[in-house]
């Protein structure tokens, strides 16, 4: 099926810069590339339902607020992606007859010839494809299969090393920032802190962990390699000391204009358990208590993308939620990186607006709390928001995120646990301030 797109502002029934043009056109390339099955369905309402199940279609609606679905479909079907009402031919009922099963020889399925139309091959065939990468991606999370390999290769592509040495550690005594008995001290604890978490880990929970690290190197290389979000953003992992210590996986670095030493820094710690798991609720929350308290996360262990080491500094933190369906991606990408319509899949991806989004609304969010509570790491917040404002000016996609309306699923339970915490701290009282502060 070939689109012209040139004419949809023409044919559609609103311009075509309008937010339900843009995920019309994003769905009619899902329908013709076979990744999103409609044939068969004649109500909008089926259809609407149909489209609303695919996880491609809900992580790109999280991130573009309100959307009119019939208007959509109403624009769909006015270029010609889903048949006008008027020319379905509805099939005549037929008589009830009893089912009875055919055995049909293994493979035979398989084989072309079967199928005399073209456009049913064509389809069938997409299905097959769509089916070995859905098998290949759960393969890789939840099969018995080494991944060893894989999470070696992934390593290679953090592109830092040295992060798990004690040299690496002692580099920052040399420019002055601590002394050597402070650094020996932070690099034992952090051995001790290692060794309690391997005493307790379970020999299961191996494969788990190489898969958070591989998704976490996964977006680093999305963001810093691919260029997600042009080439003034990067994500640089921090130390084994800050991550374990501190909490910090990595940190954005945002560039800003003209400015290359201007450095901008967001720390984020990323979970897998979902934006609805109790996993994130709690980091959240103890996010929420730190600032609440009057304290700042800080970094101490931090070399920059450029090379340049940085003394202990404190940064804005944002929680980033991942789902099970988005590792399943992140690492099947990073699997198959080799593969230059893989990493042009991966470019493209949707989940950019997802991860964005997160940023954007947690910004702001934790700014204004912070503000409240006279923490004044709410200026670092601030500016983290204002430096990917300025991003915006380059970056359409940005931009529209941006200045889309907030009410998507995401925005609205950041708002609902913002609500449930105040109530909760409002309800304790003196008690829980005794409890933050201890």
């Amino acid at each position: 099926m070939d689109l012209n797109f040139k004419n949809m502002e023409k044919n559609s029934a609103g311009p075509l810069d309008s937010r339900e043009a843009v995920v019309a056109k994003d769905i009619a390339k899902y329908i013709q590339d076979g990744k999103v099955e409609i044939a068969g369905l004649t109500s909008d309402k089926e259809i609407e339902e149909a489209l609303l199940k695919e996880g491609r279609i809900q992580r790109m609606l999280k991130t573009r607020g309100e959307i009119s679905m019939p208007g959509v479909i109403g624009i769909l079907r006015k270029i010609g992606v889903i048949l006008p009402i008027s020319t379905v031919v509805k099939e005549k009922p037929r008589s009830k007859v009893d089912f009875v099963p055919v055995e049909v020889p293994e493979g035979i399925l398989s084989k072309p010839r079967v199928v005399s139309d073209k456009r049913l091959g064509e389809n069938f065939h997409s299905y097959q494809k769509t089916e070995k990468i859905r098998k290949e991606k759960e393969e890789i999370i939840s099969g018995s299969n080494d991944i060893t390999d894989l999470y070696n290769e992934a390593l290679k592509l953090e592109k830092v090393g040295g992060l798990e040495s004690e040299e690496y550690y002692y580099e920052f005594t040399k420019r002055g920032f601590y002394s050597q008995a402070e650094v020996k001290k932070d690099f034992t604890d952090l051995k001790e802190r290692e060794d309690e978490f391997r005493e307790r880990e379970r020999p299961e929970r191996e494969k788990a962990k190489k898969i958070a690290t591989m998704t976490e190197i996964a977006l680093q290389y999305a963001v810093s390699g691919l260029k997600w979000y042009g080439k003034n953003v990067k994500i640089q992992p921090t130390s084994k000391f800050d991550d374990i210590k501190r909490g910090v996986d990595g940190i954005l670095e945002i560039l800003k204009k003209n400015e290359e030493s201007n450095f901008m820094g967001l720390g984020i710690d990323v979970t897998f358990r979902g934006l609805y798991s109790e996993q994130f609720k709690e980091k959240f929350f103890s996010l929420l208590r730190t600032i609440e308290s009057g304290h700042k996360t800080k970094v101490k262990y931090f070399k920059r993308h450029d090379g340049k080491f940085m003394k202990e500094f404190a940064v804005p933190k944002v929680i980033l939620s991942l789902d099970l369906s988005d590792v399943k991606n992140l690492v099947y990408y990073l699997k198959n990186i080799k593969d230059q319509k893989i990493e042009d899949e991966f470019r493209n991806s949707d989940m950019r607006f997802e991860v964005m989004n997160q940023i954007i609304r947690q910004c702001s969010i934790l700014s204004n709390f912070a503000k409240r509570h006279e923490n004044n790491i709410y200026e670092e917040y601030t500016e983290a928001w204002l430096s990917i404002k300025a991003l915006a000016q380059e970056n359409p996609e940005i931009k529209t995120m941006i200045e889309v309306v907030h009410n998507d699923p995401m925005s609205r339970h950041l708002s609902n646990l913002m609500k449930e915490f105040e109530e909760e701290e409002n309800k304790d009282g003196p008690a829980n301030q005794k409890r933050v502060a201890a």
